[in-house]
């Protein structure tokens, strides 16, 4: 049996994604996926590593508000969620049957932290449309306690991001189990914490394989690498979810990628490697910063 992306993502919101730069979808995770994805987060709060940041903020409190690798973190259910249908038909929706994972993260705002995201984009690439940020608030967030702000349109934009930045925005409230998808090159931030105790939003990065390698976005090892976590996942998935349905993986080399039983060793081979993912675009006006 197929799995269909129509059941997480419609064609009507892959329309507005488009010509917008953005959706939320009318999907949400349950609550008992929100408790398992808090308190794993909260277990790797308590002993980060080296993919995590930890600032000092001016109050002089230590915050998390940074974890990496999600899905080498002991803490199987990131890999799962990886893997689920929900989570790779909206990729495959978007991206097309070549897509293949960047990188996972989960990005934390505290209450006293201090630390507002300022406008940028996530790649600035030559073509949209076939590279995305997933976002899955465990959290509340609005206005004022850290929700995105988008410029519609911009991930058409050929302006710069110091340009792009000074256009209309607008506030993508949400809650806790909310999905919202943007384009890599759409020009977003989000503001501190004014009430709120957190916002924790777990962040799923995807490109088009051919669109990564034809733009040198990324080299074939890198994309090739990162395809291989998609059949893991998936693996994570069905061991913990059998009784659901299970997506079916229609890359188109997909014969190419077979793993082996053992999981954790086939997600060791793949994040054992130095990655460098493609840094983020600000706004640098050294001009202004003078004036």
């Amino acid at each position: 049996m197929e799995s269909s992306s129509i059941a997480f993502i419609t064609s009507e919101e892959v329309d507005h994604f488009r010509e917008s730069g953005f959706v939320k979808l009318q999907v949400a995770i349950s609550d008992e996926w929100i408790l398992r994805l808090r308190d794993a987060l909260e277990r790797i709060r308590l002993s980060p590593g080296s993919s995590d940041a930890v600032i000092t903020a001016e109050d002089g409190n230590s915050y998390f508000v940074n974890a990496g690798n999600l899905c080498f973190r002991n803490e199987s259910v990131f890999a799962e969620l990886m893997g689920s249908p929900m989570l790779l038909s909206i990729a495959e929706a978007i991206c097309g049957p070549d897509f293949f994972p960047i990188q996972e993260f989960a990005v934390i705002k505290n209450r006293g932290d201090q630390s507002p995201v300022l406008w940028h984009q996530d790649v600035n690439n030559g073509q949209p449309g076939r590279t995305i940020m997933v976002g899955i608030y465990l959290d509340a967030a609005d206005e004022n306690n850290g929700a995105l702000r988008v410029i519609p349109g911009s991930h058409k934009s050929k302006e710069s991001i110091c340009i792009l930045e000074k256009q209309p925005s607008v506030v993508v409230d949400m809650k806790p189990g909310g999905i919202l998808v943007h384009d890599l090159m759409i020009a977003h931030s989000s503001g501190v914490l004014e009430s709120n105790p957190q916002r924790r939003v777990l962040y799923f990065e995807f490109m088009s394989s051919v669109q990564a390698i034809e733009e040198n976005i990324y080299t074939r090892e890198f994309v090739e690498l990162r395809t291989r976590l998609i059949p893991v996942a998936i693996k994570f998935f069905g061991n913990n979810h059998a009784e659901e349905e299970q997506f079916q993986w229609q890359h188109p080399e997909r014969a190419r990628f077979g793993i082996s039983s053992d999981l954790e060793s086939e997600l060791k081979a793949i994040y054992e490697h130095n990655m460098h993912v493609r840094p983020a675009n600000y706004c640098f006006d050294f001009h202004s910063a003078r004036a």
